[in-house]
């Protein structure tokens, strides 16, 4: 759909572009933002919500991809406050990695090869979250076709910040223009893509400090390869995250995955450098030889293969930045979203919805 398709929507008519006006504009993709997503459209006018999106959605956007996102005491407490009774609590799982011709706890004498980049934050014990709680539209076709129909996909080219005009109805404090030459102000603005692409949209240093643009923009150098395929049979009930090692000789890391039912789902982190579709084509190779190896009774079913590259991937320990301050309303949600005036220990999944959390409490959802 054409953002301007949008009959409702007042055009100027005086250049050749058009422009348009709208309360909020969410952009990105992803489960995150369409939670958010979600939760606005059901409290807000249609009139004054837009979704940019650079494609249309699919049901893999609509809940996170690979093993467990949730892990580490603090993350599975947060989630506990948010989506189970007192009287319950999330089911957890230990987390084994292959050595020897057979899976070592992390705990144990043995050592796994090296951990690189964020593998690190699956050795947590990991929660198991009922995404059905969280994401309660991820099955529903009707959802998906909705907001596929709503959804515009037009490329954002920049962003700026308007200055403020009081004498206005509707308050503009962004302008988004996009690669055909449109535009569209709005005074809210949701970034649900990884932060360092902002950067490349628009002049952070007029918003943010140095120390945390350059934050940000170190986290372009590791990318998530996430790759999931049934098998046959359906695997017995198994909590475990596994560890997969790619070699032996060799420090590239590990597949990192998790058997859900008849499905099974993995990630694996890539520098920047190694991103080409050779050597993603030759690591897949290698994962998928290595789990005939490891589980030859559970047979991967070829046609059922999904793989996903996604630029960002979790980060540990990030230091909340007080000079983000949702009153600039330009609002970022997801997985490594600082929280404004925080400084907690909440990372991945439970960073997400704290974020969407509180964007939502500050939009009045």
């Amino acid at each position: 759909m054409s953002l301007f398709s949008i009959k409702h929507l007042k055009k100027d008519k005086t250049s050749r572009n058009e422009k348009i006006y709208v309360n909020t504009v969410i952009t990105g993709k992803g489960p995150y933002t369409i939670l958010l997503w979600e939760r606005l459209f059901q409290t807000k006018s249609r009139d004054d919500l837009l979704f940019v999106s650079r494609d249309h959605l699919t049901k893999y956007d609509l809940y996170p991809w690979g093993p467990s996102p949730l892990r580490g005491e603090a993350n599975i407490s947060y989630y506990n406050s948010l989506f189970t009774p007192q009287s319950e609590s999330a089911e957890t799982g230990k987390t084994v990695f292959y050595k020897d011709l057979a899976f070592r706890e992390f705990s144990g004498r043995y050592k796994p090869e090296p951990l690189l980049f964020n593998e690190s934050f699956y050795t947590q014990k990991s929660g198991l979250p009922d995404y059905d709680k969280i994401f309660p539209y991820r099955t529903s076709e009707d959802f998906l076709t909705l907001l596929n129909e709503l959804v515009c996909t037009e490329l954002i080219a920049k962003i700026e910040k308007l200055a403020m005009d009081n004498s206005l109805t509707n308050e503009k404090r962004w302008l988004v223009t996009f690669a055909s030459g449109n535009q569209v102000e709005c005074e809210n603005l949701v970034w649900g893509s990884p932060i360092f692409e902002l950067f490349e949209v628009m002049d952070a240093a007029l918003l943010f400090d140095l120390n945390f643009i350059e934050f940000y923009n170190n986290m372009k150098e590791v990318s998530s390869l996430y790759m999931q395929f049934e098998v046959s049979p359906a695997a017995s009930s198994n909590l475990d995250t596994f560890f997969i090692p790619l070699s032996y000789t060799h420090e590239w890391g590990h597949f990192v995955g998790e058997f859900k039912e008849s499905r099974v789902e993995l990630v694996h982190f890539l520098n920047r450098e190694d991103v080409n579709e050779d050597e993603i084509a030759k690591r897949i190779k290698i994962c998928k030889r290595s789990f005939e190896k490891i589980f030859p009774q559970n047979k991967i079913i070829e046609s059922t293969e999904f793989i996903y590259f996604d630029s960002e991937s979790p980060i540990l320990n990030i230091v909340d930045n007080s000079n983000y301050k949702y009153e600039d309303r330009l609002f970022l949600v997801g997985i490594n979203a600082p929280l404004p005036e925080e400084n907690n220990p909440l990372s991945n999944m439970a960073r997400a919805l704290a974020s969407v959390k509180n964007v939502g409490n500050f939009l009045g959802v």
